[in-house]
């Protein structure tokens, strides 16, 4: 279905591509971390019993979504697109751009809560210990909290990482 609808767009392979590898960042970690979905259960069970403050539950959906746009990013970059856009490919269709032009208004909220809180903190894991560290925030020990992703420099103390790297606070 995604490839038609780009088709139909004309979206190019770059782009089709670095959507595939969002999406299979997402299979990935329903494989590597599948009581993901009962974390979320679980806390928000506890919020309905009163036995936790809603303030204090883990943002799984940024945690989530943060790491899928970073992948998505990183497969732009070595794919040759300049601010998400890959230039040798065609522009999309006029229908196309005027849509988009419509919903980013209703579609921007979306993406600045969900999706762009965890990019800042996966990127800055990345850099201090690659994939296998980035890979470590999905345990259910180590789950980032919001400020965890505004401070990633401080989930690593948390964690007695060591780096060398310096890791910027957002």
């Amino acid at each position: 279905m995604v490839p038609a609808l780009h088709r139909k767009r004309r979206t190019g392979a770059g782009a089709l591509e670095s959507l595939f590898a969002h999406e299979l960042t997402h299979v990935a970690q329903d494989r590597y971390w599948p009581q993901g979905a009962s974390v979320d259960e679980e806390e928000q069970l506890q919020v309905r019993l009163g036995d936790r403050d809603r303030r204090d539950l883990h943002p799984l959906g940024r945690v989530i979504e943060g790491h899928a746009l970073y992948v998505h990013q990183q497969v732009d970059a070595l794919l040759g697109a300049f601010g998400g856009r890959y230039l040798h490919e065609p522009r999309p269709r006029a229908d196309a751009r005027l849509a988009a032009a419509l919903l980013s208004p209703l579609t921007r909220p979306i993406r600045n809560a969900v999706y762009l809180p965890g990019l800042p903190f996966f990127a800055a894991l990345t850099r201090a210990g690659g994939p296998a560290l980035a890979a470590t925030a999905f345990s259910r020990e180590r789950l980032p909290t919001v400020a965890d992703l505004r401070d990633p420099a401080a989930w690593l103390r948390q964690h007695h990482i060591t780096t060398t790297t310096t890791v910027p606070a957002r």
